[in-house]
């Protein structure tokens, strides 16, 4: 990889040791019980009228409205003075309003513009190495806690990867809590953002976060990725994942920055695959995939990166295969410890062939998981991070 490190590429998550960083997310109710939520649901069907109100305006005048990124009075009086007064005692408006993020990406911002580095300068090493990426759907180190578990449910993965780089304050930046958005933010190190940077409509859950990629004609073509980086260094990128690659834009960004080949729920379908979850291809049969592909690019003798997205640690309850359930898992921890010991197995896979001799490995999570089925447990951890392991043959 050169001067390029992968860990210096994975930037979704930042080690910081010695710095508090406050995460916005809503962990305890601040009060308003029952009628609390009388009350949101009043707010949300009075904002949303509001909205209506506001688009036929922008119809009739597009060139007057957010010109200036400015809303207009009578939106903000119908949604932030209602919010101000009685959002912060209601749980349930922070989470379907989004009321924090409203009030903070109404604000433009050229922070991007300011600070992103081009890549410049990458030296190729005289021999180079493999890459081989696996994102597991929100893998985080809470499952880690026997406390909260009455065990360790990545005790399999902390054992395959034992003598592994980790980085234990690998946290979620702020706007990267969903997949493509960790996927662009570690493989570009920028957030993943509209033009518009403000979206009123986002912001009243009428339209949803993975719209962004879906919607557009070119996904971020200013910006230079991994792919770019390994395309450009001769390396054929090959992109695998369960669901359809279509969905959040996954596969146009991969396309568009380097990758060769995407492979999703389609492609699963066109060569056969009939079991599927509403999501997609499981991941037992992802990874069995997996190893066939790795195995047919370490046969070429030429440095490929291969990228791998899983999607049975999904919310709310997690996606049970056929290879768990035989394995005795029921719930989502179970399917959370029945990934850990998959991915362990193809890591363990990996190292039984001699691929760990000239490949880097990395095992994150895309980001901390969302509220799912056992979230009252998940939010007794006070300090969450995403689960993180990288390999190098050449050392940290």
């Amino acid at each position: 990889m050169g001067d390029l490190g992968v860990c210096e590429t994975l930037l979704q998550g930042v080690d910081r040791s010695n710095e508090h960083v406050l995460l916005l997310h809503q962990r305890e109710p601040l009060g308003g019980g029952a009628l609390g939520v009388k009350i949101t649901r009043r707010l949300i069907v009075g904002a949303k009228q509001a909205f209506s109100t506001h688009v036929d305006s922008r119809r009739e005048a597009p060139m007057r409205l957010f010109r200036s990124r400015v809303l207009s009075p009578g939106l903000l009086v119908g949604l932030l003075v209602p919010t101000l007064v009685l959002g912060l005692a209601t749980p349930a408006l922070a989470v379907n309003v989004g009321v924090v993020s409203f009030m903070q990406n109404s604000q433009p911002s050229n922070f991007i513009e300011s600070f992103y580095e081009f890549p410049e300068n990458i030296v190729q090493p005289e021999e180079p190495l493999n890459v081989v990426m696996i994102y597991v759907e929100s893998l985080e180190n809470t499952y880690r806690n026997p406390d909260l578990w009455g065990e360790n449910l990545l005790d399999s993965l902390d054992y395959e990867t034992r003598d592994w780089v980790t980085f234990p304050n690998f946290e979620e930046v702020r706007g990267t809590g969903w997949t493509i958005a960790g996927l662009v933010a570690s493989q570009c190190g920028v957030l993943l953002k509209e033009e518009n940077q403000f979206d009123v409509r986002q912001q009243l859950g009428l339209k949803s976060i993975n719209r962004i990629g879906e919607r557009v004609d070119s996904f971020m073509p200013g910006i230079t990725c991994l792919g770019d980086i390994l395309d450009d260094a001769g390396y054929p990128n090959h992109f695998l994942g369960g669901a359809d690659p279509n969905f959040a834009g996954k596969g146009k960004f991969f396309e568009e920055h380097g990758y060769n080949s995407v492979k999703g729920l389609p492609y699963w379908q066109s060569i056969g695959e009939t079991e599927f979850t509403k999501w997609g291809l499981h991941d037992d049969d992802l990874l069995r995939y997996a190893k066939r592909e790795l195995d047919q690019l370490h046969a070429a003798d030429q440095p490929f990166n291969l990228t791998v997205l899983t999607v049975d640690t999904h919310r709310p309850e997690g996606l049970l295969s056929p290879t768990c359930e035989r394995r005795g898992a029921e719930d989502l921890p179970g399917i959370v410890a029945c990934t850990s010991d998959m991915i362990a197995e193809f890591i363990r896979y990996m190292d039984n062939k001699g691929y760990l001799e000239d490949t880097v490995v990395v095992v994150t999570g895309d980001h901390l998981s969302m509220p799912n089925a056992v979230q009252e447990t998940m939010d007794l951890e006070p300090h969450r991070t995403i689960c993180n392991r990288f390999w190098s043959p050449r050392g940290p």
